[in-house]
């Protein structure tokens, strides 16, 4: 977005397909003389084109940021689940051998866990089911009884089936209407930011779905600015919305006005753009430049 400056260069990187204009407006507070680079989601029509968890998801703009002629020290940032990936993509760079000075993450609540299933319970308890119905249909005397038996359960299972298949192909709508689809974390009524025609999630939203409930954290020590919006901090019930317990580096949090959808816009941004300016000449000031041998090393 903006190649020339006196600055380190920032990475932005896009989950979301909408998220370029709200990252013209931040460049555009942050002011010419901040290189911003911004990372392009990736395109594709089918389930095969996108990655399948954050970490495939790291590895690709990770080979999008390298072929950017930089030598580090690294600023990467992202928003909502762009803030999971650059978390990542920091990890890795350090992992080459790069320095990452800061790794900015706006308003990127970590992703619920699930604790794991119990499947040997969950097993006993099916098998126990299966067991009891059967005993109920041997207790029928007559053939018509059990004849109706069977027929109340297939169609007891019909309709789980047919309830299942609603829910997958989402809300019955025309093809016309305009249908709102949430940012993982964000309740459907926020979410008015991302739209889709027809009955069907693209394929990149389904895509940043399964990453985003797929994510594991494993923990970082990298410096981290975290900008939380007070609606985030609220759903999440903790001020580092839940990465606290993952994060061991240098950790500055700051709360921005606005609410999820709404701080890249007028006047919110301009708190924003002067929060992540601050944090970024800090960062670009305690790092230290890297020596020729360490650049042709890592070029």
């Amino acid at each position: 977005m903006q190649r020339s400056g006196s600055r380190p260069p920032l990475f932005l990187i896009r989950t979301w397909q909408g998220e370029v204009a709200s990252q013209r407006t931040l460049a555009r507070h942050l002011g010419p003389g901040q290189p911003i680079y911004s990372l392009a989601p990736p395109r594709g029509e089918k389930p095969g084109d996108f990655p399948v968890d954050a970490h495939a998801w790291a590895e690709l703009a990770l080979s999008r940021l390298l072929a950017v002629p930089h030598s580090g020290p690294y600023l990467v940032g992202g928003w909502s689940f762009g803030g999971v990936i650059a978390l990542e993509v920091g990890e890795r760079l350090v992992r080459k051998g790069f320095e990452v000075a800061l790794v900015a993450m706006l308003d990127t609540r970590l992703p619920k866990q699930r604790p794991p299933r119990r499947r040997g319970r969950e097993k006993r308890g099916a098998l126990h089911k299966s067991v009891k119905t059967l005993d109920r249909f041997l207790e029928l005397d007559t053939r018509r009884a059990r004849l109706a038996f069977v027929r109340q359960r297939a169609a007891r299972r019909a309709e789980k089936l047919a309830s299942r298949w609603r829910r997958l192909r989402g809300p019955s709508a025309p093809e016309s209407e305009v249908v709102p689809i949430a940012t993982p974390g964000v309740a459907p009524a926020d979410a008015t930011h991302v739209t889709m025609t027809g009955r069907r999630m693209s394929q990149l939203q389904r895509a940043i779905w399964v990453a985003y409930l797929k994510y594991r954290p494993g923990g970082s020590a990298l410096p981290v600015l975290q900008l939380r919006t007070a609606q985030s901090e609220a759903a999440a019930a903790d001020a580092t919305l839940g990465w606290g317990p993952w994060l061991h580096g240098d950790l500055e949090s700051a709360l921005v006005p606005g609410e999820h959808m709404t701080m890249f816009e007028e006047p919110h941004v301009g708190v924003l753009a002067g929060r992540l300016a601050a944090a970024l000449a800090r960062a670009s000031a305690r790092s230290r430049p890297p020596s020729r041998e360490r650049a042709n090393w890592t070029l």
